[in-house]
Parts: C-alpha cells; sequence; structure tokens
C-alpha cells in the first residue's frame, strides 16, 4: 500500500521458518505485523492487517482500498 514507512506487513507460509530465515528482528515498536498466508492473497492481507494494526492514516487507506476491491467482486 505504501513504501513511505509505517507499518510493516512481512507475510510468511511458515512463520517458525520465514521469520528466522529473514533474520526479522524483534520489534518492541510494534511496526511489523507477520501474516500467515498464501502470496497470492499478499494484497488482502496487507490490507486487513493494515486496517487492524496500522495508524489511522493506513487504516483509512486500507478501507478506502478494500472497499474499492469489493465493489469490483
Amino acid at each position: 500500500m505504501s513504501g513511505l514507512g509505517g507499518t510493516g506487513v512481512v507475510l510468511v507460509e511458515s512463520p517458525e521458518h520465514s521469520v528466522r530465515a529473514t533474520g526479522l528482528v524483534p520489534d518492541p515498536e510494534g511496526r511489523v505485523v507477520v501474516v500467515t498466508g498464501d502470496a497470492q492473497h499478499r494484497e488482502i492481507y496487507e490490507a486487513l492487517s493494515l486496517y487492524t494494526f496500522g495508524d489511522y492514516r493506513e487504516m483509512i487507506a486500507a478501507t478506502e482500498w478494500l472497499s474499492t476491491r469489493q465493489s469490483t467482486l
């Protein structure tokens, strides 16, 4: 959704293996969300994570993106 900082979303198929393999370190500020899922649905996972865990600006952007996607179904 945005590459300008904010909340980071990491999508992995197996969190135990992938998080260790990528060297993801603890996130004391709580700005990284690790989501287990299929890469085919990356955009949906990212939008839902930003809606749930992001700041106000990220939540509004995610809401708009999700609404647009919903209207195309």
